[in-house]
């Protein structure tokens, strides 16, 4: 038979793992709700600004690319990163409100289009930079790296092509097949 004092263990065990449960059911609520809270136009224009960034770093680091393979850990590096961007501005983009008003789908097609030369001239260098990259015998790793950030970038631009006003519908469209088409040359070339 127990004595008094393993009851009182027990219970002050069942009572402490009870209100920690409670705790964590407290905090699991808290979180989903700060999850499903809407995010504002605001918070995509910034998400996408940090895209141009991160594309604007890409650039940087494969022009200066010097052949070495700490220099190619850098690229990769940085497209990782900038894929994580893209997978952030997506998830903004669904959780806001769509269609965008027009005042702001024109704000984000703005951001969108002054970040796509620069997005053609970052799978410029890395094309240019093929031979080295095969010298180091990275051809596949960054032809996989490639579809990876082709692969982001598409939902990327789907997401933003439906969350588009329909005034802003075709030029979005046409935008996002021009990206995609970038992607898919530069994909082709270490295919």
């Amino acid at each position: 038979m127990p004595n008094q004092a393993t009851n009182r263990f027990y219970y002050f065990t069942s009572a402490a793992i009870m209100k920690f449960f409670m705790h964590l059911a407290v905090a699991a609520s808290l979180i989903a709700t700060a999850l499903c809270a809407p995010v504002t136009v605001p918070q995509v224009t910034a998400a996408l600004a940090t895209i141009n960034t991160d594309v604007s770093a890409l650039i940087t680091v494969t022009v200066s690319f010097d052949g070495s393979a700490a220099q190619a850990a850098n690229i990769e590096n940085d497209a990782i990163k900038l894929i994580q961007a893209n997978n952030a501005a997506l998830a903004a983009i669904k959780a806001t409100a769509t269609p965008f008003s027009l005042a702001d789908g024109t704000t984000i097609f703005n951001i969108v289009k002054g970040g796509e030369p620069n997005i053609e001239k970052a799978l410029s260098s890395i094309v240019a930079q093929k031979a080295a990259i095969q010298r180091l015998g990275l051809t596949a790793a960054v032809h996989q790296t490639l579809i990876n950030l082709s692969t982001s970038t598409e939902a990327l631009i789907v997401a933003l092509v439906g969350a588009a006003p329909a005034q802003l519908k075709s030029d979005a469209t046409a935008l996002g097949q021009k990206v995609t088409a970038a992607f898919s040359a530069a994909i082709a070339v270490y295919a």
